[in-house]
Parts: C-alpha cells; sequence; structure tokens
C-alpha cells in the first residue's frame, strides 16, 4: 500500500495504528479513493471467502472457516458486490501501489468466484491438502504466549468438531452429484485418520515445552478442559469421518484419475491452472510445452556426462545417483548437515543480487513419523509466533531408498535464496498492508522457488561443480516432467499406472515415492505441479524483457528487491510494476544506450 506524504503523515499520525490493524494504509485518512479501497478490503477481511482445500482454513482472526456450499454461495454474493464496488473506484485518485492494490483484489475476487463455481469439485482430505491436515498444523502456530491464549486455543479446538463434520457433509454431497476421488486416495487418507485417532492428543494437544513457561494451575485447568473436548467432540468426529469414508465412499470409488472424468471437470482444471498461474493458459499446449522442456534437459544432461567423463547410458548413470553409498545418508541429521552445507556454500555468494540478507533465521528439520509414507519430499514452514526461524520440513522416512545427491538445488529452492528468502522480504516491507502480506498464487511462490534455483547457478557456486550442475538440470527436467505427467492425467486420459510409468524416467524422485506424487496430483491438488515448471518459465521471461528493456541501467539487486519486496502478486500485476520501475530511469538513459 502506498506510504504516506509529509502531509497525510500529519493529518494521519493518530489513525494510523488502526489503520494498520484494519490492512488499511496512512494515505486512505486523506484520499477518498483509498478509503474506499480500504474499506473493501476490511469488508473481505471480516468476511472470509472459501478457496480451494489446498489453503489454510482459518481466517486473519483466527477463526475456522465455515466450509458448507451455504456459506460459499453466500460469499459468492458478497464477491459480486465487492467486484462493483472496486469497478466504482476513482483509480486516477489512487497511487501506484494502491492501482497495484486494486488490480490484486480485483483478480482476487474473481478467482474467489472460480473456486464457488467448482465448489463440489474440491476434494477437502488431500494428504497434502487436506483441510483437516491444515486444522492441526494451525493448532500447532497457535501462539500460549499467556492464559488468555490458551481460552483462545480451546476455542478452536471446541470448533474443530463442527469443522470436521462439515469435510464428512461435503464428501456426501461428492458422492451425490457422482464426484469420487480414486480408491487409492481414500486408502492413503484413511489411514492417515487412523493414526490421528491412535493418538489424538499428539494431533490436537500443544507439547509440554510449549506450555513450560505458564503457571502449573493454569496448565492443569487447560489439560483438563482440552482432553474433554478431545474426548467428548473431536475423537467423535472423526469417527464419523472415518467411518464414512470406509463404508460409504470407498464401496463406490474407482482406480480412474484425472478431472476429466466429471462434466465440469475439463473447466476446472483449466480453471486451477490460471488460478495457480495468474494467467490462462492452455493445457494441451503446456502439455507439449513441458514435452519439449524434458527433451532439452536430456541433451543438456547427455553433454553433461560427457564433462564428466561417464561414457555410460544415463540409465546406468542415474541408478548410480540413486543407489550410489555417497548418496545416502545414515541418519536424519546426516541429511540436515547435506542441506546446510549447500546453504554455507552459497550465502556468501547472494550479496551480488540482493541488497540485503534475510531478517530470520533458516533451517531444516525431519517431518513427523506418520507423514513419511504419505509426502513425497518436504514442505516450507512459515516462521511462527513460537518458533522464528523458517523451515525446511523434510522427509527423512526410508533412508536406505532416499539419496541426496540433489541436496544443493532443492535447498535452494526451499530456503535461500527460494522460499525464505522471499516470504521474508515481504514480511520486512512495513508499507505492505495485513492483506497483501498474506495474499498467495502459487505459480509466483513456486516459480521464484524455482528461478531462485537459477540464481544459484548464475553466482557459479557449481562452476567447479558439474555433479551439482547435473542435480540441478535434472531438478528442472523433474519439474517439467511433473507438468506433463499431471496434464497428461487430467487432458490426455493417462491412467495412474500410466502416469507413474512416466516418473519412472524422473533420476531425483525415490522410485517408492513416484506412484505417491502422481496420485497427490491426480487428488491432492490438480495443475500445482504445473505451477512450478511454468512459474519459473514466467520468472525467467520476465528478467529477460526487463533486461531489454532497461539495457544497460538494468540493476539485478534492484530487480530482485522489486520482485520481491512488494509481495506475491498475479503475474500481470509484477510485470506492470517491472515496466513502472525502469521506465522511469535516470533521464537520458535511452538516448545515451543508442549512442552506445
Amino acid at each position: 500500500m502506498p506510504r504516506a506524504s509529509r502531509r497525510e503523515f500529519v493529518l494521519g499520525a493518530v489513525a494510523a495504528t488502526t489503520l494498520a490493524a484494519r490492512g488499511g494504509t496512512v494515505a486512505a485518512v486523506a484520499n477518498p479513493a483509498h478509503r474506499a479501497l480500504d474499506a473493501i478490503i476490511d469488508d473481505t477481511r471480516r468476511h472470509p471467502r472459501p478457496i480451494g482445500s489446498y489453503w489454510e482454513p482459518y481466517g486473519d482472526n483466527g477463526a475456522l472457516h465455515d466450509l458448507s456450499f451455504d456459506y460459499s454461495q453466500s460469499s459468492a454474493e458478497r464477491t459480486y458486490r465487492w467486484i462493483a464496488q472496486l469497478g466504482r473506484l476513482d483509480t486516477a485518485r489512487l497511487s501506484e501501489d494502491g492501482r497495484e492494490t486494486r488490480a490484486v483484489l480485483l483478480w482476487d475476487l474473481e478467482q474467489s468466484l472460480g473456486w464457488h463455481r467448482h465448489y463440489w469439485l474440491d476434494f477437502p482430505l488431500g494428504p497434502y491438502s487436506s483441510v483437516l491436515s491444515e486444522l492441526t498444523r494451525r493448532l500447532g502456530a497457535a501462539s500460549l504466549a499467556s492464559p488468555a491464549d490458551l481460552d483462545g486455543y480451546l476455542e478452536l479446538l471446541a470448533a474443530s468438531a463442527p469443522y470436521i463434520d462439515q469435510i464428512t457433509t461435503k464428501l456426501r454431497g461428492q458422492i451425490e452429484r457422482n464426484i469420487l476421488y480414486p480408491r487409492e486416495e481414500i486408502l492413503s487418507v484413511s489411514g492417515y485418520l487412523s493414526a490421528v485417532l491412535a493418538e489424538p492428543a499428539e494431533q490436537f494437544l500443544p507439547g509440554s515445552k510449549r506450555l513450560s513457561h505458564l503457571d502449573q494451575p493454569a496448565v492443569d485447568r487447560f489439560a483438563v478442559r482440552s482432553g474433554k473436548i478431545i474426548v467428548e467432540a473431536i475423537v467423535p468426529a472423526l469417527h464419523r469421518l472415518s467411518d464414512f469414508l470406509r463404508q460409504s465412499y470407498m464401496p463406490k470409488a474407482s482406480d480412474d484419475v484425472g478431472l476429466w472424468r466429471f462434466s465440469d471437470g475439463p473447466d476446472y482444471y483449466r480453471f486451477l491452472l490460471g488460478a495457480r498461474l495468474s494467467r490462462d493458459i492452455d493445457p494441451a499446449e503446456t502439455h507439449e510445452a513441458a514435452l519439449q522442456t524434458v527433451a532439452e534437459a536430456d541433451r543438456d544432461l547427455a553433454e553433461l556426462r560427457r564433462e564428466i567423463g561417464f561414457t555410460g547410458s544415463a540409465e546406468a548413470f542415474h541408478a548410480e545417483l540413486l543407489n550410489g553409498a555417497r548418496w545416502k545418508a545414515a541418519n536424519v541429521e546426516d541429511v540436515a548437515a547435506r542441506f546446510r552445507s549447500a546453504l554455507a556454500k552459497l550465502q556468501p555468494r547472494l550479496p551480488r543480487f540482493f541488497s540485503s540478507p534475510p531478517s530470520r533465521p533458516f533451517d531444516v528439520a525431519p517431518q513427523a513419523a506418520e507423514l513419511e509414507s504419505l509426502l513425497t519430499n518436504g514442505y516450507y514452514q512459515r516462521p511462527t509466533k513460537h518458533d522464528p526461524r523458517g523451515i525446511y520440513v523434510f522427509n527423512g522416512g526410508d533412508l536406505a531408498d532416499a539419496s541426496w545427491f540433489w541436496a544443493a538445488p532443492l535447498i535452494y529452492h526451499e530456503l535461500s535464496p527460494g522460499h525464505h528468502y522471499h516470504l521474508d522480504r515481504i514480511e520486512a516491507n512495513a508499507s505492505l498492508s495485513p492483506y497483501r502480506r498474506s495474499f498467495i498464487t502459487s505459480g509466483f511462490a513456486e516459480g521464484w522457488g524455482e528461478y531462485a534455483r537459477s540464481i544459484a547457478v548464475e553466482s557459479g557456486v557449481y562452476d567447479d561443480d558439474p555433479l551439482g550442475r547435473y542435480a540441478n538440470r535434472l531438478m528442472d527436467r523433474r519439474m517439467a516432467m511433473g507438468t506433463v505427467g499431471d496434464t497428461g492425467m487430467h487432458v490426455k486420459r493417462w491412467t495412474l499406472d500410466q502416469a507413474e510409468q512416466y516418473a519412472a524416467g524422473d533420476a531425483i524422485t525415490r522410485p517408492k515415492m513416484r506412484r505417491r506424487m502422481m496420485l497427490a496430483d491426480a487428488s491432492d491438488f490438480p495443475g500445482l505441479s504445473a505451477c512450478y515448471w511454468a512459474g519459473g518459465e514466467e520468472f525467467r521471461r520476465l528478467r529477460r524483457q526487463t533486461e531489454a528493456s532497461a539495457g544497460r541501467a538494468f540493476d539485478i539487486r534492484r530487480y530482485h528487491d522489486t520482485v520481491l519486496s512488494g509481495g506475491i502478486v498475479p503475474f500481470p500485476v509484477l510485470e506492470k510494476r517491472l515496466q513502472r520501475l525502469f521506465d522511469a530511469k535516470e533521464p537520458g538513459a535511452k538516448e545515451a544506450e543508442k549512442r552506445i
């Protein structure tokens, strides 16, 4: 949001704190257009909009969302009104930041209408994308700094049982509409529910360390009340969900995959790609373009093998990478050490590309044991109130099968200069409103992670490491292959077996997890795999375009600061921001370039 002028600062000094809490800006005090924009944003924050199950189910106030179709319908009606209000704004009175925020919000609202339109096609229980797993994850991140926080935690706990029942209700509605996700997916989810029911306190209650700073009487009261909620409400709700899956859902499920199976499935898949990439893209064309990228990577990898001095087949080389003893880890500490070593090698090179390092620390840690069979690799966990670190939570299970030759490019995507660098820069920008801080699109987020890997290459970190360059190029290839498999199942009508067979050519993903990865693309988050490859391609295109436009005035650190500090936005909004950046070059710069 816009920074205040001197006059606006004087007028708005008293109101600044209140506006910031509402998500507004100081500039709004003196500018009717900004006040109107902030009022719309404030209204959207008071009425959370339901979106896909991949997103966290909590609003900014910590309350659980209503997952029902009726709420989705009423939210859509409000959304139409907000869009109309945005259309009536006097955009000429908005600052550049204000116009950018309006464009982000308009795009955001239009996507939420798409989520409502496809409400019944969204599966709420994938192992990666389950609104249930997000529930337990958010409980784990809740503040417990004071006795009042304990009361807030209990409120969330009490709301969990009816929330779980809403999941069951949505699944019933999907069965009535003949929308059933694959049997294999349901088996995985049922196994996860069994693990949760075996130790519900482990999933829903904080560990003793998180409560150690509180008075013992308060902790004891919390233990009694929370235990009662789990036994009398949450466990019965989980049993209802689990029983429904086994008794009603499973007998009707099939082995078929792909959104093409449902009447509105093709439209839903195209919507998902557009919503996640923030551009309307053709799924069939995306499939062919990704195949071309795989072919280009294969040619580059063949050249690298010759440079390394390997004369055998690609399959033999990849077998060594997957099975060689030097790439195996003895334990999770060994895995963590490999990640940390790669990070330490790159960090001294990053000042060339960024004006400042992240303000918050980052590290790696193994994920919970019960998730090892469900999740393929891991995920980035943002800093929380009780843990200020950004953490890459990795899959440390089945180490005998796992190869870590690709640890460096993976951690560059996940932490630095990838997700942690990016999200930390957003948090460091005090001028961004809470709305802009929280806005996200998968294509931007994952695309930046992929582009960040190319920064590592550009830095020269692999110059004396041809195997590192090979691992990085294999990761490029893997992301394109994921796009091929994703679009193959949803557009080309591939079976899960066909997708798994194609994924067998991926030399990075451990063999035992390839099917799980393809199943995730089929059910958990269709279209998401394409966001990695296509998002990275979009960032590279924007970089080339900006360099060509700016000429000698191009400054890589200024460019990256501009990309990151403004928060995650739809790509068309970012493109306009970058055009403004170098359109405002010093007078005479373009003329000087012409003379040169």
